[in-house]
């Protein structure tokens, strides 16, 4: 029994190959594999797990083949094909305001940061379109704990999706 090397594989799956291509399988239909591994098996001397998983990928290739000739495959990819790999979306994404820039968000608490809340109706959440205006707002809040108090969040935070969103003015 020979090691598992590239060598042993490609020589595994080049008989596998000539078995399948040999049978003549009718690809349009399952193709019962342990038959032909029983085969791979007699003639390299490998287990039947490896037998069974070279026959399946001969299978397949032979698959593709043959679904190549009689038209069933596409030669090249179509224009929807290309949008879908790399191309935009509607609604894909990360949603974005009329400029297509990020939003930055703050939230002002009415009771304070200490009061469990969680950006309930009377905590008012601001949305921004430049970081710096958001930072000047937020130092413009109290800068003690308590009423007015501002602070920066992300905008994944559970605090701006439940709260209302107000514009900073």
């Amino acid at each position: 029994m020979s090691a598992n090397t590239k060598q042993r594989t490609e020589q595994l799956q080049s008989t596998a190959r000539k078995i399948v291509v040999d049978f003549k399988p009718d690809l349009s239909q399952s193709v019962a594999i342990l038959p032909l591994a029983k085969i791979l098996m007699e003639k390299e001397g490998c287990k039947i797990d490896a037998a069974k998983r070279h026959i399946a990928k001969a299978i397949r290739r032979e698959r593709y083949v043959w679904a190549k000739e009689n038209g069933l495959i596409p030669d090249a990819p179509t224009p929807q094909t290309e949008v879908n790999h790399g191309g935009t979306r509607d609604g894909a994404g990360r949603p974005r305001n009329s400029k297509g820039a990020r939003m930055f968000y703050a939230i002002e608490y009415a009771y304070g940061s200490t009061v469990i809340n969680n950006g309930g109706r009377a905590d008012k959440v601001y949305k921004l379109e430049r970081k710096a205006a958001r930072d000047a707002f937020v130092s413009d809040g109290s800068q003690y704990v308590g009423a007015g108090e501002r602070k920066a969040i992300k905008p994944s935070d559970s605090q701006r999706q439940t709260a209302e969103e107000y514009t900073a003015e």
